[in-house]
């Protein structure tokens, strides 16, 4: 369980509450103080066989390199300047609106390699169809001069006969 203390009765957060959720069995109990930006986590300690009906109790969960280990969350959580995160290993665990900031940042950079990748293809389209065209016109050429020469050929063949 996680509670955020902002303003209100303190010792109900970090007393009776410690207490109580203990005794309901909750495993773990966070408490981030907004105000103060400060965290503090209890686990409750395994029941003990064999001696009596004594009610459980939480011992504070001591923080590694600022991050306090959550085993029902299997994350860790820190205190990052004026927010509570959470930690998957070393990684961040991202929020909402950073999430949606990344997504939009990887939609950008999709969209841009998109009109990157259409300008590229017009682009070789154009040439393709300049490549075209100038070979049609080379083609038109060599037609024409073929003619020409079957013309001439005629033409030599024409004066060659008698008259």
């Amino acid at each position: 369980m996680i509670e955020v203390y902002f303003a209100g009765d303190k010792a109900k957060d970090y007393e009776v509450n410690v207490a109580r959720y203990a005794r309901l069995g909750i495993a773990e109990y966070f408490i981030f103080d907004r105000g103060q930006l400060n965290l503090r986590g209890y686990r409750l300690q395994p029941a003990s066989e064999g001696r009596g009906t004594k009610p459980r109790a939480y011992q504070p969960i001591l923080p590694q390199g600022g991050l306090y280990a959550s085993q029902v969350l299997g994350l860790e959580l820190r205190v990052e300047g004026e927010r509570l995160r959470f930690y998957a290993g070393t990684a961040a665990v991202l929020d909402a609106s950073e999430r949606i900031e990344k997504l939009a940042l990887t939609l950008d950079d999709v969209v841009a390699r998109k009109e990157e990748a259409e300008l590229r293809a017009n682009a070789e389209t154009e040439r393709a169809n300049a490549e075209a065209e100038q070979r049609l016109i080379e083609a038109a050429r060599a037609d024409a001069a073929e003619l020409k020469l079957a013309e001439a050929l005629a033409e030599i063949e024409r004066l060659k006969q008698p008259r």
